[in-house]
Order: structure tokens, then sequence, then C-alpha cells
């Protein structure tokens, strides 16, 4: 297994003032966030640059999983970014769209969505090790599966891999996650 610190935030909706936007921007194409950590501390995800992975939650539903070699602020930052652009311009950034789940937002009325990061130790930090990071990202994918009967609704692409210690990591954090959305 592989050691990591987890950490949890609450990811708010919010609209980008018009003047930062295209004049005649939809709400849709103004979304933004606010980050805040759920023990009310700044924590290393969010500025701390080092190999993560995080996870969306909506309605006590994981929708989405995803890895990054960047802080958590950082890879959020540049998913609302590629969307808003797609949006406005309908035109994919350096072949990057955003994320997908930000419509959760949009099209949910909903305000908050829950996200839970967890940082692996440096030694992970190095391109050649970002496989195994991948490979728990894909086993959590798979878990989440075999618990909820379908993918995470949002996630649209899964990395495999065959890497000792994956498995027991995936299913540790995914467990950690279902204790605290009690899941049964």
């Amino acid at each position: 297994m592989f050691n990591y610190t987890s950490e949890v935030y609450t990811l708010t909706h919010r609209l980008v003032r018009r003047h930062h936007q295209h004049p005649n921007a939809t709400d849709s194409q103004r979304v933004s966030y606010t980050i805040t950590p759920d023990n009310g501390e700044l924590n290393a995800s969010l500025e701390c640059p080092t190999r993560l992975l995080y996870v969306v939650v909506f309605e006590n539903e994981i929708v989405y999983i995803g890895e990054a070699r960047s802080s958590l602020n950082t890879r959020l930052h540049r998913g609302f970014v590629a969307y808003r652009h797609y949006l406005r311009t309908g035109k994919a950034r350096n072949g990057y769209k955003g994320y997908k789940w930000i419509e959760i937002l949009n099209n949910n009325n909903a305000s908050e969505l829950k996200i839970y990061s967890f940082l692996f130790e440096k030694e992970f930090d190095p391109e050649e090790r970002r496989c195994e990071i991948e490979a728990v990202e894909g086993e959590m994918a798979y878990l989440v599966r075999g618990i909820l009967d379908k993918w995470p609704t949002y996630q649209n692409e899964i990395h495999f891999g065959n890497h000792k210690g994956a498995p027991a990591t995936a299913k540790a954090i995914i467990q950690e996650i279902a204790e605290s959305l009690n899941w049964d």
C-alpha cells in the first residue's frame, strides 16, 4: 500500500463577475468556484504541487476521480478556465474542454460539491512514477463500479495498470470515502 494524506474540501459554485468575462457571457459561461477546507485550515492539497488523486462527490455519489501533479487549486482552475473557454467559443483549449462534471453546478442547481484529496509522498512526484498513482485511480473507479453498479458518471478515462500496492491503496481510499458518506 502507498502512503498518503487525505483532506476534504467543499467546492462552492459562484459566478465570475461580468467584467472578468466576455460582456455577453451566459451564467453557464461565468461559472467559477470557491474551495474551502472542511477542517477550516489551509491544507497542503490547495498549495502544494505534489502527486495527488482527487474525488468529486455530488449527493453522496462519486462522480469523478482524477490525478494531478499540481496543487488542487491549480488543477481545478485549469479545468474551470478550459470549461468556460469551450462554452464561450465551442473550441477545446489545447484539446481540453475542461471538467464535464462542472455541468452539475449549472444544470442541477447544485451549490456545492465535496472534493476528497489524497496526497502521496514525494517519491511519487517524478513522471516515471505517475503510472503507479494512475493505477490507484483505475482501481478506485473499478471499486466504485462494483459498489454503485455504474462507473463514476463523469469519468471519461481510466488508466489501468498492474502495480503492487495500487489495489490495497485504492481499497483504503474508497473505504475512507464510504465511511465519510455513510455508505452501507
